[in-house]
């Protein structure tokens, strides 16, 4: 994997590294650390088909099955829980956020301002993200210090 234009903007350290896949980038984070946020992660797309979905806020233990052409959720899984699922994801692309401690569910960790995003970041505890649009595209790294971005890409061995 390559990795081209590392820069710190506005307390944003970054890398751009690729062509890579989500099994690939999972290797950047920090098994040590608890928690990944998928925003807005969309595992269904395309043409119709079965699937079950919790269609109010009392049935999340009990979906129905449902014909849809796109599903997409904020999703929180442990860090060892997505690293199991990563290589289920291949053929597919998705923003990563890892944290040290459970990221509030409200809070917009996608603000244009680079200092503003940086200190949501910071106050959250985040270890590493990683934004991939498609398999087997460039990934951009993102971490708020040059330490954690020079771990994030030792784990990936490059």
């Amino acid at each position: 994997m390559r990795v081209w234009d590392m820069k710190t903007t506005g307390g944003l350290c970054t890398a751009l590294v690729g062509a890579a896949t989500v099994p690939d980038l999972a290797a950047a984070l920090d098994p040590a650390e608890r928690y990944v946020l998928l925003p807005e992660f969309t595992p269904l797309q395309g043409d119709w088909q079965d699937a079950l979905i919790p269609m109010s806020p009392g049935r999340g233990t009990s979906p129905v099955k449902v014909t849809v052409k796109r599903v997409a959720a904020d999703v929180l899984l442990e860090t060892s829980a997505f690293l199991e699922l990563a290589p289920e994801l291949f053929a597919l692309g998705c923003t990563a956020l890892q944290f040290r401690d459970p990221p509030r569910a409200f809070t917009n960790y996608d603000d244009e301002r680079p200092h503003a995003r940086a200190a949501r970041y910071r106050s959250a505890g985040l270890t590493v993200r990683f934004d991939l649009p498609h398999a087997r595209e460039s990934a951009l790294l993102t971490t708020t210090d040059e330490e954690s971005l020079r771990a994030a890409l030792t784990r990936l061995g490059v």
